[in-house]
């Protein structure tokens, strides 16, 4: 099932979208129960596999784990034509992974300001569907042992990891831009719908992203040595030069500058916290939507704040001009 996944995930050929949403909502129900036996998730998902190259030598070759292809192909999905975004025809085919392409990110907001994508429907929910897998990748670390590293983090925040600054940037504008008051009308906007949970998987999603706690210089070497699957995985991803692993999230945070950036941050994180006051002291009762991740966008918004120490100065800057 996974070989599928990371077969198409470049393009849909004689695939249909029903079928690989359904394919990655099955892996999702074999993955939960497998992640608490460690030595058999990391035996399926983390050793490497062997590949033989039928030349005049027969030599072998070891391929890169299969969990790590696991979240490649998650990530590219995210951003794969007719299933996760709007077909860009021929001008989708010089597309690399490698920057910031603003014909793929969800949304306009932080850093881009041609976003081509809208939010369709059907779009959004196989959005949620692989977020929905990758979240619980990113958690399957509670059924570890604290000593042994959660494999999956150290994959997400790899640099190399292709549309990994894609990612980054259509989950943030997608926080930020959602407005709840919808048409502004009492009971009209009430209605659930895929864009508000949306909303939520991003949130969720990005937070745990931010927060996967990179590898010590000691603690990298340390594990290099002694595990296997640490030494492999490293064997594919980009170091800071020293050898430690990276959280290239959290740099992307603190890269964000400018004055209208922190301006969309304010006001699209403000804009989210005012729906409690505003579904509280509604008129009509259960008339104005309520969100259900107060909690999950207060815990954000601080860690934003305290990977870039500017955005609290520019918010304070903000709040005495209003005042006066």
């Amino acid at each position: 099932m996974i070989e599928y996944i990371v077969e198409h995930q470049n393009a849909l050929s004689g695939v249909t979208p029903s079928s690989m949403s359904i394919c990655i909502k099955l892996l999702q129900r074999m993955l939960l129960p497998l992640f608490p036996m460690s030595e058999l998730s990391r035996s399926l998902l983390w050793e490497p596999s062997v590949s033989i190259k039928e030349d005049k030598k027969d030599r072998q070759e070891l391929k890169s784990p299969i969990g790590m292809n696991l979240i490649q192909a998650l990530v590219n999905l995210l951003f794969l034509q007719d299933y996760s975004i709007a077909n860009l025809g021929e001008q989708g085919n010089d597309l690399d992974g490698i920057g910031i392409e603003p014909r793929i990110v969800w949304s306009n907001g932080i850093d881009i300001k041609a976003a081509r994508q809208t939010n369709i429907r059907q779009y959004d929910a196989n959005r949620c569907n692989i977020l929905s897998l990758i979240l619980m990748c990113i958690g399957s670390g509670v059924y570890q042992e604290k000593t042994i590293p959660n494999y999956f983090n150290i994959c997400l925040v790899d640099i190399q990891l292709a549309n990994i600054k894609n990612l980054f940037y259509s989950l943030l504008n997608t926080i930020l831009n959602y407005n709840w008051q919808g048409l502004g009308i009492p009971y009209v906007s009430t209605k659930s719908n895929k864009q508000e949970e949306l909303v939520k998987q991003s949130l969720q999603v990005l937070y745990g992203l931010i927060e996967c706690v990179p590898l010590s210089l000691n603690r990298a070497e340390e594990l290099i040595e002694k595990d296997v699957v640490v030494k492999n995985i490293a064997e594919y991803m980009k170091c800071d030069g020293t050898g430690l692993i990276v959280n290239n999230h959290s740099k992307l945070v603190c890269q964000i500058k400018g004055e209208a950036n922190y301006e969309l941050l304010f006001k699209g994180i403000t804009r989210l916290l005012s729906n409690y006051v505003a579904s509280s002291n509604s008129i009509l009762p259960a008339s104005v939507k309520r969100l259900d991740c107060f909690s999950e966008l207060l815990i954000f918004f601080l860690r934003l704040i305290i990977l870039n120490p500017v955005l609290l100065f520019t918010i304070i800057a903000i709040l005495y001009l209003h005042a006066y």
